[in-house]
């Protein structure tokens, strides 16, 4: 997996429409452990060009930073959108960053019905509940 990292202007190249899993983003989120404490929680919600409505994202968070592996379904639609970076303390919404995504056409134009982008972020959940037991 290749791993990524958003520009210094806040984009993110995410790659090709239906690209599964070949890169990861890479968020450093030291600076808002550090200053807000590193008992909270990072969340990341994605907006696909053409969706009206966000999405959770899958993100596993280790030693200050966030990772983002990014599937056929965040990569489902070409064109620009956008994910926002959020650390909560407890319920409260204490800092988050936007950041604009890129998504690039491929060469077969995409003729399927892409997935749900919810799939692995629920996938997740799922495992951590049967870890828990």
């Amino acid at each position: 997996m290749i791993d990524i990292l958003p520009d210094t202007t806040g984009r993110i190249a995410l790659g090709r429409r239906g690209e599964n899993l070949a890169r990861r983003v890479v968020f450093d989120v030291t600076d808002w452990t550090e200053a807000l404490g590193d008992g909270g929680s990072v969340q990341l919600t994605v907006r696909r060009h053409g969706d009206d409505v966000p999405y959770p994202a899958a993100l596993t968070v280790e030693d200050g930073l966030a990772f983002w592996a990014l599937t056929d379904a965040d990569t489902a639609y070409p064109g620009q959108g956008e994910a926002e970076l959020k650390y909560y303390a407890g319920d409260v919404l204490v800092k988050s960053r936007i950041y604009r995504t890129a998504v690039e056409r491929s060469a077969d134009g995409g003729s399927e019905e892409p997935p749900e982008p919810q799939r692995g972020w629920v996938e997740q959940v799922v495992a951590a509940g049967a870890a828990a037991e």
